[in-house]
């Protein structure tokens, strides 16, 4: 016999937590155990953890961070007692983005417990001094400076550099607005940006008896003005195949009544580089949603162009994720565009460890 679940209207559901849907919800609302199988079945909901749900259309819209972190919300309400969400969990309940695919599980952080400890939802980690936590989307999370330090002690340089990138970039925005919204007046009242220096104390603070040397390089390398993750990766992927790291977020003034920037540059053998292979047009908002594709490569060859007539730029190089995920890849590529390695000594004082 055919089985239709009760009419429920699950988009007034998920507004009620952010998307998140119990089972004692939806059996409030009249669904049965029954109702719920037929609804996953028939691809409307979709089971996050046992009693725990999201509909399909949230859950589609969420993408590889969003449903990630409805994992953790999720694990989090399953549990009996509060968790605190660190590590890579904490890196994506503060919106840092990572390099490669999420863990399946939740990282929590409990000072109190005899050992770490992992189960097939929860990883428990106990290393280091009590954490500072904020709330995030209703549940506790250790705070950005820690989490920062964390993935550098404990992840690759990879994702560590990523993470860290993108938090000292957003902070710098922060704080350059709040400055510009508060006048020189109430300068003092605005909280201090993000800096290296902030998470190397951070560092000194937790005192990591592993993995330190790397963390530190870790976090001295990272930067501020990286655009973007593929270009973090990108310049992890140089320093680990001893590339001379180029400048970073060049911009060339006058260049077709706007000014062009670039991802990296390397002026003494005047070489610019994208990572996506768009160039960075931040004035007059030439490109614009919906315009033809072919228009729009038409435009960066004219740009591309009017850098080299200016004797700016003497060749470009453009890859994307494809490229520059496999290091070997990679490697073998910047060498036929002829990218200056480091001198030995110099390479192994830059290694990315």
């Amino acid at each position: 016999m055919h089985y239709e679940p009760m009419s429920v209207d699950l988009d007034f559901l998920s507004s009620l937590d952010d998307g998140l849907i119990s089972t004692d919800l939806l059996r409030r609302s009249g669904v049965d155990p029954r109702g719920i199988e037929c609804l996953i079945g028939l691809s409307e909901l979709v089971r996050l953890r046992r009693g725990w749900y999201v509909t399909a259309t949230e859950w589609k819209a969420a993408g590889r961070d969003g449903r990630y972190r409805f994992m953790i919300r999720a694990t989090n309400a399953s549990s009996p007692k509060s968790l605190v969400a660190a590590h890579l969990s904490a890196a994506a309940m503060h919106r840092l983005p990572t390099i490669g695919n999420w863990p399946s599980e939740l990282h929590t952080f409990d000072p109190r417990a005899s050992g770490g400890s992992t189960s097939r939802l929860i990883t428990t980690h106990r290393s280091g001094p009590p954490a500072e936590t904020v709330v995030i989307d209703g549940i506790e999370v250790v705070a950005l400076e820690r989490t920062l330090v964390d993935v550098a002690v404990n992840e690759c340089p990879e994702r560590a550099v990523t993470a860290i990138d993108a938090a000292l970039r957003r902070d710098a925005v922060r704080y350059a607005t709040d400055l510009r919204q508060r006048g020189e007046g109430e300068a003092r009242l605005v909280r201090p940006a993000l800096t290296t220096d902030t998470l190397l104390c951070e560092l000194d603070n937790v005192a990591p008896p592993f993995h330190r040397a790397r963390a530190e390089s870790v976090i001295r390398f990272a930067d501020a003005r990286a655009g973007s993750p593929g270009e973090s990766l990108s310049r992890v992927r140089m320093r680990q195949g001893r590339f001379v790291i180029p400048d970073l977020q060049v911009r060339f003034p006058d260049i077709l009544g706007s000014y062009a920037e670039v991802d990296f540059y390397l002026e003494g053998i005047r070489k610019a580089q994208e990572f996506d292979g768009k160039v960075k047009y931040t004035r007059g908002a030439i490109v614009k949603e919906g315009d033809d594709p072919g228009e729009i490569v038409w435009l960066e060859k004219q740009r591309e162009d009017a850098l080299r007539r200016q004797e700016a730029v003497e060749s470009f190089d453009r890859w994307t994720w494809d490229m520059v995920l496999p290091l070997k890849k990679f490697c073998r590529f910047l060498q036929e565009k002829g990218m200056p390695e480091l001198r030995a000594g110099a390479a192994h004082a830059r290694s990315a460890g």
